[in-house]
C-alpha cells in the first residue's frame, strides 16, 4: 500500500475515533443534581416537536428534564452556527426561554442564580421520602400528638397544637398540627 495512502487512512481513523471520542465525553456529561438527561424520543409529543422546530439547520446537544417551581421542563443545549443556545421548554411544547450561552441575557441568569445562592435560596429540597416520619424532635418543634407550642411575639400569640392524626402529602405521612 502507499504511504501517502497509509498516511491518510491512519487520519481518518484518529479523526474518526477524537470525533466518537468528544461525543461520548458530551453524551456522558453528568446530569445535575434535580435533572435528568433524556433522549428527544423520551419527551412528550409537543416537546419533541418544539424542539425539531428549534433544530433545522442545528445541531442537539442533550436534552435535560427538570422539575421548577413544581413543573416538569425541558432543557436543551442547540448549537447553531457554532453558537450554543439553550432553549427551555415546558411540557406544553412552548418555549419558556432561548438565550445564547455567553451572551448577555445568559450573564444576568447566572447572577441572579447567584444572588440566590449567596441568599440561601433553593429552588427544590432532594430529600428521600423514606427518611422522613410523622413525628419526631428536634430543639426548635416537637412533633408528638398531644405536644402543645405555645409562640409569643410582642402581643402576637400563637397556639400549635399537634393531633394525633396523620395526614398523606405527597406520599409521605404526616402529623397533623391545629395552629
Amino acid at each position: 500500500m502507499n504511504p501517502k495512502c497509509i498516511s491518510i487512512l491512519i487520519a481518518v481513523v484518529v479523526i474518526g475515533t477524537c470525533g466518537c471520542a468528544r461525543m461520548q465525553q458530551r453524551m456522558a456529561d453528568p446530569a445535575e443534581a434535580g435533572e435528568t438527561k433524556v433522549r428527544l424520543d423520551q419527551t412528550p409529543a409537543a416537546v419533541r416537536q418544539t424542539i425539531e422546530r428549534e433544530l433545522v439547520g442545528a445541531q442537539l446537544e442533550d436534552i435535560a428534564r427538570k422539575e421548577r417551581q413544581g413543573k416538569i421542563i425541558y432543557e436543551t443545549d442547540i448549537i447553531r452556527n457554532e453558537h450554543k443556545w439553550e432553549v427551555v421548554v415546558g411540557e406544553d411544547g412552548k418555549i419558556i426561554s432561548k438565550v445564547q450561552e455567553g451572551g448577555a441575557e445568559e450573564k444576568k441568569l447566572d447572577q441572579d442564580e447567584s444572588a440566590k445562592a449567596a441568599a440561601g435560596w433553593r429552588e427544590a429540597f432532594n430529600v428521600n421520602k423514606a427518611d422522613l416520619a410523622p413525628t419526631g424532635n428536634n430543639p426548635y418543634l416537637t412533633i408528638q400528638p398531644g405536644k402543645v407550642l405555645k409562640l409569643a411575639h410582642g402581643k402576637d400569640r400563637l397556639t400549635v397544637s399537634i393531633l394525633p392524626d396523620t395526614k398523606t402529602i405527597d406520599g409521605v405521612t404526616t402529623g397533623v398540627p391545629l395552629g
